[in-house]
């Protein structure tokens, strides 16, 4: 298990260039980009909608895996939850792969597994830079993530343009500054729903 502690923003303008001249004043230890596709799995009462988990396999080119996120805190524009990743092969979710102490009880598990269905996607292409990040003596590699592209369901689609900010390591401190000074570029706002709670 993990702790994901991210802070979001959404894109309200064209950061483009502003973007670019605020990372080039940073110290970047590596970049990549990779187009991910996601599928998110419910029941059709939506079952783990109700526990507050969210259960997507995601894709790329180089690697599939399944993510369920337990509830968590999300606070303006800040997210903490744990969250549990796996291999997978499969076009469905296997829930018993995630350890046993998520759930109400393993009979809950195994009649939401015997339900899961394909709720809705979201596809997007990631431009991700890793960050060293030094702030009141606070040290911390923050990755900055930047998603673009669309979540699909059942009611139609809507865009995604977001920017996430999630300390992979050292000092939460650093992480709140870094959010502060990347604030300051205008076209952002806080945003407090996951992909996973808009597709819904």
């Amino acid at each position: 298990m993990q702790t994901e502690i991210e802070i979001k923003f959404f894109i309200t303008s064209n950061i483009q260039d502003s973007l670019s001249n605020f990372l080039n004043s940073l110290e970047i230890i590596s970049s990549d980009q990779a187009r991910l596709g996601n599928v998110y799995f419910d029941t059709p009462a939506l079952d783990l909608r109700r526990l507050d988990m969210g259960l997507r396999i995601r894709r790329s080119d180089h690697f599939s895996e399944q993510t369920i996120k337990c509830r968590g805190q999300a606070v303006g524009g800040l997210h903490a939850r744990p969250e549990y990743n796996a291999p997978i092969e499969g076009e469905l979710p296997t829930l018993a792969t995630f350890p046993e102490e998520i759930w109400p009880s393993l009979a809950v598990r195994d009649e939401i597994q015997s339900r899961l269905v394909a709720q809705f996607s979201t596809d997007f292409l990631r431009r991700h830079w890793l960050i060293a990040f030094e702030s009141a003596g606070e040290r911390a590699e923050i990755e900055l993530a930047w998603d673009r592209g669309e979540i699909v369901g059942a009611l139609g689609r809507t865009g995604i343009d977001e920017l996430e900010l999630e300390i992979k390591s050292g000092e939460a401190g650093a992480l709140f500054a870094l959010a502060a000074r990347l604030a300051t570029l205008g076209g952002l706002r806080l945003g407090a729903q996951s992909k996973a709670q808009r597709g819904y």
